[in-house]
Formats: structure tokens, C-alpha cells, sequence
């Protein structure tokens, strides 16, 4: 493999709080550019404030590094900085102005205040890649309006499309159990600055990036948003069960634990009859072609759970495998992180850390074959870099940078 990385070379400033643009600034820092997260001096980004908290006695340190900033902050250099001084706008400026790449997500409007939006930014540096990444876009009635992770997914339509189907217990829409839309939201940023880095190659010229939660929550749900502007139908909710090709997946419990078996064909379907012990299911009129089986799931669906209620899991799942029926458990953590492929895949990294020297953090999933993702540094403290950064890249001496700390500027 070889020792440079994809984007050695590429200085990132990020101005992102939260969990959506700083999950895009860790995957820019795992292929290997250099990113300078600033955070406001003494409070630091909302989510050094959020999730559990690491081993360890009570402290500054220990309340401000929990699980939430654990989880989009790797391989980041923390600069604390009071932007709403002029001094401090001065520093973000000068940062920005040897960079390549500025991420923001403030509500639009906000960073002009400060002279840190893409018109005054672009001036000092014609090639700046500014990505703005908010809840409702730079355009549109609510584009001034703030929002988090629930509200897209209620207004996309992805809450409408989950949950349990009317007339069921429990029937109601129900929210994807992470922050769904934050996270494809973060893909898509690393998406668009490293496109825009490529075009830059031919331009010379840097841009605008404007992306929006909601555009990326509704963007996200591809095959089942093209299927209503298709059909202009609203499908039901699912709950458990995928019937878009009629029965794919479905829910079964066994004596043990839950799976989820999926049967994309007819082929799919009968092996997985044959290799439960039931051929007649598959040859029953009402279940042979998957039309049929579609108009006909409510009675199927018993049928089905009676074939592994009293087994357990491990034997259902075996007896998937043999037949080729694509199945699995359904896992807790604590059952994920454990499964031997999971282990074996590699999907947590080991990283020192000044509080917890074998602190553990979930892998970036992309594998190249020359340029590998590399972990460098762990999530920093509170304003770790701040001397490094300001010394090394702003070149100021010691006693610039011990007054702008004695006036809280950095």
C-alpha cells in the first residue's frame, strides 16, 4: 500500500456543530486531509455535550469529550475561537484564505453578520470550496427556519413510510432509529466537496455548495418516492414486511430471538419452504408467483411464523444458508459488534486517547487498495490545536497568541 492518502494536501476548515457537516469533515480527515475544526472558545461544539460519557472521574475533560463528538471528530485539529470578535473573525479569515475547503451549517444569513459567508470568504480566496450544509437550504420559505434530524425525517415522508400498518397494534409512523437524515446528509457533503475539488483541477476556480437535510431526507428514499410519482398512490405502511416485489422481507420469531428472511424470487421463495420442511407452501396456489403472494400475505404470514416458532434461530439461519435464502438475526449492539464477520471486517478502530487509552470508534467503511483511510488522530479536546494551529499555519509568536487567550478571543 502506499504511504500518501487520497486527499494529502488538502487543508478543510470546518465551522459545523452537531453530528451532519462534521460527519463529512471526519470522512475528508480518514482520506487524509488536514481539517481544522473551529469551536467557540470555552463552550466547544453542542455535541461535546451529548451521549455517554467516557470512564473516568467527573471533570472539564470528561464532560466535554462524551460519545456524541466522539462520533464525527476524528482526525481533526480543535481550534477554539470567538468569531463574533473581530479578532476572531480576522483568524477564521486568515485560515480560510490558505484553504481549500470551508464547511459551514449555520441558518442562512447568519455568517454574513461576520463576514464569513461564501461572497466575502471567495474575495481572499478565489479557489474556496464553501460548503453550506443547513436544515432547509440557502433558498425557499423556510429556508431561515432551524430543525434537527425528526423534523426531516417527519417531512420528507420517510416517518410516513415507517411503523407499524394501520389497523395492527402499535399501528402508527415511527422515527428510523438513528439520525438517518444527518448521516446521508454527511455522505452527500464529502460527495459534492471532493467532486468539486476535481472540477477545481480544470476550473481553477472554487464554488458554492448549498445542501439541505430535507433535500438529501427525500433524495435518500429513491425507489420508494419514485414509486409514488409513478402511481401518484401512497402505499401503506410496511411495519416488518417489504412487499414491493411482494413478499422480499419479513419479520419471523423464533423460539430464541427475531430474524429477517428475505425471498427477492420465486426461486428464493421455494428453496426457503423446501429447506423448512413445507415444499407445499411454494406449489400452494396462493403463494407460487409472487403476484399471488402479494394479494395473499395475510394468511401467509402464519403460515410462515408457525414454520419456526419452536426452532431456534441458529437452525433457521443455517438451514437459510444451505438453501442459499438470504436471512439474519436481528442484533442488538452489542450482538453486531460481535458477529465474527462484523470482528473480521474490522468496523471499530482502536484510538489513544487522553481519557481513554483504548478508546473505541467505528471504522470508515471505505477500503482502497493504494490509499488507505488512516486514523491519525483521535477526537481532540476542547481548543487542543489552538496554539499549533495559530503558530503554525497564521505564523503568530507566543505573545500574540497568549494575549488573544488572555482576551478570550481564542
Amino acid at each position: 500500500m502506499s504511504s500518501t492518502t487520497c486527499l494529502e494536501g488538502v487543508r478543510v476548515v470546518e465551522l459545523a456543530r452537531v453530528l451532519a457537516l462534521p460527519l463529512a469533515g471526519q470522512a475528508l480527515g480518514d482520506f487524509g486531509a488536514e481539517v481544522i475544526k473551529i469551536e467557540r472558545t470555552g463552550e466547544g461544539d453542542q455535541s461535546r455535550a451529548s451521549g455517554a460519557y467516557l470512564p473516568g472521574e467527573p471533570g472539564p475533560d470528561r464532560d466535554s469529550n462524551r460519545a456524541g463528538y466522539m462520533a464525527a471528530n476524528r482526525n481533526k485539529k480543535s481550534v477554539t475561537v470567538d468569531f463574533s470578535m473581530k479578532e476572531g473573525q480576522e483568524i477564521v479569515r486568515s485560515l480560510v484564505a490558505k484553504s481549500d475547503i470551508f464547511l459551514e451549517n449555520f441558518i442562512p444569513g447568519t455568517l454574513a453578520q461576520y463576514g464569513l459567508d461564501y461572497e466575502s470568504l471567495k474575495a481572499d480566496n478565489p479557489r474556496l470550496i464553501y460548503c453550506s450544509l443547513t436544515g432547509f437550504g440557502q433558498t425557499g420559505p423556510q429556508s431561515r427556519q432551524p430543525g434537527y434530524d425528526a423534523v426531516f425525517q417527519a417531512q420528507s415522508g420517510i416517518m410516513g413510510i415507517t411503523g407499524i400498518p394501520d389497523g395492527e397494534p402499535g399501528a402508527g409512523p415511527m422515527k428510523v432509529g438513528y439520525q438517518v437524515a444527518d448521516f446521508m446528509s454527511g455522505l452527500y457533503a464529502a460527495m459534492a466537496v471532493v467532486v468539486a475539488l476535481q472540477e477545481r483541477t480544470r476550473s481553477g476556480l472554487g464554488q458554492h455548495i448549498d445542501l439541505a437535510l430535507l433535500d438529501v431526507a427525500m433524495a435518500s428514499m429513491a425507489l420508494k418516492a419514485q414509486d409514488y410519482l409513478v402511481t401518484r398512490k401512497v402505499e401503506p405502511r410496511q411495519g416488518n414486511m417489504h412487499l414491493t416485489n411482494a413478499w422480499l422481507s419479513t419479520l419471523l420469531d423464533c423460539a430464541d430471538r427475531a430474524i429477517i428472511v428475505t425471498c427477492n424470487t420465486d426461486e428464493h421463495f421455494r428453496r426457503f419452504c423446501g429447506a423448512l420442511g413445507a415444499p407445499q407452501l411454494a406449489e400452494d396456489a396462493r403463494y407460487r408467483i409472487a403476484s399471488e403472494r402479494r394479494k395473499n400475505i395475510r394468511e401467509l404470514q402464519p403460515a410462515l411464523q408457525a414454520l419456526v416458532a419452536s426452532r431456534d434461530s441458529g437452525e433457521v439461519l443455517s438451514l437459510c444458508k444451505g438453501a442459499s435464502v438470504p436471512a439474519s438475526p436481528v442484533n442488538d449492539f452489542e450482538q453486531a459488534f460481535a458477529e465474527p464477520h462484523a470482528v473480521q471486517r474490522g468496523v471499530t478502530v482502536e484510538l489513544p486517547h487522553p481519557l481513554a487509552a483504548d478508546l473505541r470508534v467505528l471504522a470508515n467503511p471505505i477500503r482502497f487498495s493504494r490509499t488507505p483511510v488512516t486514523y491519525q488522530l483521535p477526537p481532540p479536546l476542547l481548543g487542543q490545536h489552538t496554539e499549533e494551529v495559530l503558530a503554525g499555519i497564521l505564523g503568530m509568536d507566543a505573545e500574540r497568541i497568549a494575549s488573544l487567550k488572555t482576551r478570550g478571543v481564542v
